[in-house]
């Protein structure tokens, strides 16, 4: 079968960096199942990546300008001129469409709990805005709301992203010729995938980042609450310590205590056995425990 390139685009922005990767077309990914080969690994700058993406470029932003908008939209114009460069001829002048999935430090994450059933989709959106205007002192108009209701209607995951940075992502990819067809956050992309994969029981997926630890209690079927924790440089060499964080992370809003409690492991890679010490089981959810030599290449290996 010829190589016939993909119009689609995975992009992950993260705080200090961004990558573009250029997916498998879909008659490649078809291709590759039907003959059932073995699912090896590209390696990306020191990344293993699925074989979705079949090239990619990665761009560093400024030390000066990590954690900020217009640096973070400078650093994805130079990623996309590179891409679109007339040297990258499998991608300059196409028609593209992106999916992109952004870090978690650019986004406030809750769980609502409530009769959600008969509300419509932008009358829960407005209930979440009024929460993230309360919780955090933010400008409701500010901001773009990311509903997921839970089956049964009684939880909803909901996420806050800057209005201004998501218009920015926006109007960039468009000078670029690149249509946005899909803009998330990570750690909505992160559970979902997880979700398919635990077992239909009570406990609390930890997320482990470089830069965050997130933690998200389920009673086996929805949503109960969520936490975050910023993490300094060096706190994630330690999984003691770690493990230590996502056990007062559980306590803050379970009535149980956390010897009761399962545990499910995703994101950066992490050692076991200071989380079996403190919880009373513990899983590692498989496929999404790699530690990734660029955050922002892990974005886009979740956007393919």
């Amino acid at each position: 079968m010829s190589r016939s390139p993909s119009n689609r685009l995975a992009i992950g922005i993260g705080t200090c960096d961004v990558a573009v990767g250029l997916c498998q077309s879909r008659a490649e990914r078809l291709w590759t199942l039907l003959q059932r080969r073995e699912v090896k690994a590209l390696s990306l700058g020191g990344l293993t990546a699925p074989l979705a993406i079949v090239s990619h470029r990665s761009v560093e932003t400024p030390s000066d300008r990590w954690y900020n908008e217009e640096g973070t939209l400078d650093t994805l114009r130079m990623a996309l001129a590179e891409v679109h460069s007339p040297s990258n001829l499998p991608v300059a002048g196409r028609r593209h469409h992106a999916a992109i999935v952004l870090d978690d430090f650019w986004v406030n994450h809750g769980v609502l709990r409530g009769d959600f059933r008969s509300m419509r989709k932008r009358d829960v959106e407005e209930v979440a805005r009024a929460y993230f205007s309360d919780a955090f002192g933010l400008e409701g108009v500010s901001l773009a709301i990311a509903i997921s209701v839970q089956a049964g209607g009684d939880a909803v995951f909901a996420s806050a992203m800057p209005r201004s940075l998501l218009t920015g992502i926006q109007e960039t990819c468009a000078e670029a010729g690149i249509k946005v067809t899909c803009l998330s956050p990570r750690l909505p992309r992160l559970l979902d995938r997880t979700q398919r994969d635990m077992p239909d029981l009570p406990g609390m997926i930890v997320v482990v980042a470089d830069d965050l630890l997130q933690v998200a209690i389920t009673d086996g079927s929805h949503w109960v609450a969520y936490d975050a924790q910023r993490l300094f440089p060096g706190e994630t060499a330690s999984d003691t310590r770690l493990a230590d964080q996502a056990r007062t992370m559980f306590e803050r809003w379970a009535d149980e205590s956390a010897s009761t409690c399962a545990v499910f492991l995703s994101g950066n890679a992490v050692d076991t056995a200071p989380f079996e010490r403190c919880f009373a089981k513990v899983h590692r959810m498989s496929g999404t425990d790699v530690t990734y030599a660029s955050p922002a290449l892990g974005l886009m290996g979740l956007a393919s």
